[in-house]
């Protein structure tokens, strides 16, 4: 599929940051901009009835926790039949449910088998994971697969960042009971791979200065040590005639 097709299909607001991962001139950090910003504005207008959603869920899960008396005996079907009665009593879009219950079905089967074991924290659970679900059906999941390879490379590369702001945001909306006060604050930038590459290199370099002047150091003092000698003994060393 063309990437003109791909553009017309994406939400909207969502055509701007697949532009940036398709031209491949945007850095990660770019990319990553990009996208957040039509990501928060998608978040906000979806309002604040997943939080509240995510809470009674989280009550729900709670009690049967309780009343079962320990993880292994939970009733899983009866709680994801819980769960669904939660969402469909909710006054809100069809679409909007969807999100959260796929939200809700994700963390429980992270309890399920064990792939998270803490009902502590069960409402910024829910609630991270639905934020999860609106980046992966508004966005991720728009881009078809035959899409250039290198678009889906530069999306994987900038996900750590997508969810270390999805983290944060969740910790302020539970807390807050509100999307309301949610801001595009600094983001932590992805190392791109010639400064990765620039930084070892130099660590590598530091590390051989460290090693020189320590043996610098044992040396007895009356031994005379002058770069000339030091760049002679090197070049011998090297089989190099100095």
């Amino acid at each position: 599929m063309p990437d003109g097709d791909i553009i017309r299909e994406l939400p909207r607001g969502y055509q701007k940051p697949y532009e940036a991962l398709s031209e491949g001139k945007a850095t990660n950090d770019e990319c990553t901009r990009s996208f957040i910003k039509p990501f928060l504005r998608d978040i906000k207008n979806k309002g604040d009835i997943p939080i509240k959603l995510a809470k009674i869920m989280s009550e729900s899960l709670q009690r049967a926790f309780n009343d079962a008396g320990g993880m292994i005996f939970m009733d899983w079907a009866a709680q994801r039949r819980e769960f669904h009665k939660i969402v469909e009593q909710a006054d809100c879009p069809h679409r909007l449910k969807e999100l959260v219950i796929r939200a809700g079905m994700r963390y429980l089967h992270d309890l399920e088998y064990r792939k998270e074991v803490d009902i502590n924290c069960s409402s910024e659970s829910i609630l991270s994971r639905y934020m999860t679900e609106v980046y992966e059906a508004e966005f991720k999941e728009c881009i078809p697969p035959e899409a250039d390879a290198g678009i889906h490379e530069r999306l994987k590369q900038i996900e750590p960042n997508i969810t270390s702001v999805i983290h944060k945001w969740v910790k302020k909306a539970d807390a807050e009971g509100s999307v309301r006060n949610l801001q595009l604050r600094s983001i932590p930038k992805v190392k791109e791979v010639n400064n990765l590459e620039d930084d070892l290199l130099a660590l590598h370099n530091h590390n051989n200065s460290r090693k020189i002047g320590k043996f610098l150091q044992s040396l007895p003092d009356n031994i005379p040590v002058t770069t000339q000698s030091w760049n002679h003994h090197s070049s011998a060393s090297n089989g190099v005639p100095v």
